[in-house]
């Protein structure tokens, strides 16, 4: 039979199960390329790139082929290759809170190895603050909803005595240099507080002086021969009496039941019907301001017992402010 002989071809056949480890270099930069500490709260946007010049994950090796490339995910399930760019929302954070990204290396036959994480802290959010009142101090007290926290420096909250008329202003810092403030106004106390009569009969009857309501104090008298109405300072209540000459005490004896309009009266009298009369003899009021023969107290807060309320308010402050001690405040 025939012989055929075949040269025999060798091929040598390499096998790679074993997935790269992993990347042992990645940070985060800040938008001119300077280092974002890892753990730390910025209020600034973060960038998943290492350096200007090598900005991916490097350091991974592998025990058969080579690493090939490097991915990037945002949840460790759902990878791409890393290709920074800067735009694509893969590559930047801007979200407050805590925000990961995952990185690993893949060799040249599809193995891809275990990630690593890194965190960027962003709290883009302002601390709030806000007023309240204890005593006659501004309480003002700090929160912050971004994560970060009240920097410790501004404390929880912070206590201010009320001395003048200004605005009170109260700023907080949070751990990302976020700022927050609440102020409140205070003024003087305005003039719309009550007016409060007192009515007195402080007359002084030693001198022949009688309260009228109308006209404070008055007195009365008559020239020669005229007839007046009133004997009270004579001391003969609802008659009439005549003299014979001006006098302001007329004696009882002179009263009668005529009648006649004074024709005249003595310099600082005035005529009125059938008497004289003058206004003065007032007594000083204890307190307030004499009118028309009461005693007035303007712009108080309240009237004392005795003390009729005629007018005003009763606030010392207009009505969008709150009264505190000496002052109106309001929360701005």
């Amino acid at each position: 039979g025939n012989k055929k002989e075949c040269n025999g071809v060798k091929a040598n056949v390499y096998i790679d199960k074993t997935a790269p480890s992993k990347p042992t270099t990645m940070e985060f930069s800040y938008s001119d390329w300077s280092r974002y500490t890892q753990g730390t709260w910025t209020k600034l946007k973060i960038y998943a790139a290492n350096t200007k010049t090598s900005k991916g994950p490097s350091g991974a090796t592998d025990a058969h082929s080579q690493v090939a490339k490097y991915q990037i995910s945002k949840d460790n399930n759902n990878w791409v290759d890393y290709s920074y760019s800067s735009s694509k929302e893969m590559y930047y954070m801007d979200t407050s809170g805590i925000n990961t990204r995952y990185f690993r290396a893949c060799d040249t036959v599809g193995n891809c190895g275990e990630s690593i994480s890194r965190i960027a802290k962003i709290d883009k959010d302002a601390p709030s603050c806000s007023i309240s009142i204890s005593g006659t101090n501004f309480v003002a007290t700090y929160s912050d909803t971004g994560g970060s926290l009240v920097n410790s420096s501004s404390s929880s909250s912070t206590t201010q005595e009320i001395t003048s008329a200004g605005t009170y202003t109260f700023t907080v810092y949070d751990n990302a240099t976020n700022s927050g403030s609440c102020s409140a106004t205070v003024t003087n106390k305005q003039s719309t507080g009550y007016t409060c009569k007192k009515n007195y009969d402080a007359c002084d009857s030693s001198d022949g002086w009688e309260y009228r309501e109308s006209g404070g104090c008055i007195r009365y008298g008559c020239w020669a021969y005229q007839y007046v109405w009133n004997c009270t300072q004579a001391g003969v209540s609802g008659s009439k009496f005549k003299y014979t000459s001006y006098n302001s005490n007329p004696d009882p004896s002179h009263c009668g039941y005529h009648s006649y309009s004074c024709s005249s009266c003595p310099t600082g009298y005035t005529p009125y019907g059938t008497y004289c009369y003058q206004t003065g003899g007032y007594s000083a009021c204890s307190s307030g301001t004499k009118t028309n023969g009461a005693c007035y107290l303007y712009n108080q807060t309240s009237c004392l017992t005795g003390w009729e309320n005629v007018g005003g308010s009763g606030s010392a402050c207009s009505s969008e402010y709150t009264e505190v001690g000496d002052y109106c405040y309001k929360i701005d």
